[in-house]
């Protein structure tokens, strides 16, 4: 078996309080990835990366994700949710599969052709 250091996933508020450590200046980004014990190539790449999860963190204030991923399409994404919020506050069990059918449906072409039909 294989022995070496497992990667450990770091939440979108820990990459901020990182950067936030670096933006004090009190201290080298060295000395600040060892605190965090983080690589300082992770922490390199939080610098880089650092609009993209400031944003990230300000708009959605998700602190425990770990991963920043984006939608492909945010309005349909938008929708679902309202759906789902709906049916859940009327106590209307929903699957996962539904959810899916309705994105595969509401990102088809066909939706499109309905929306511009009903414009």
């Amino acid at each position: 078996m294989a022995t070496g250091k497992r990667k450990l996933k770091t939440s979108i508020a820990e990459k901020v309080t990182v950067i936030r450590a670096v933006e004090k200046g009190d201290k080298k980004t060295v000395e600040i990835a060892e605190q965090f014990g983080i690589p300082t190539s992770t922490l390199s790449t939080f610098l880089k990366e650092k609009e993209k999860i400031l944003k990230l963190y300000s708009e959605k204030s998700c602190g425990h994700q770990k991963r920043m991923r984006e939608c492909e399409y945010p309005v349909i994404e938008q929708c679902i949710l309202k759906r789902f919020v709906q049916a859940r506050d009327r106590n209307v069990p929903i699957e996962g599969k539904l959810l899916q059918k309705l994105y595969v449906f509401w990102s088809s072409d066909e939706m499109e052709e309905i929306v511009e039909r009903d414009a």
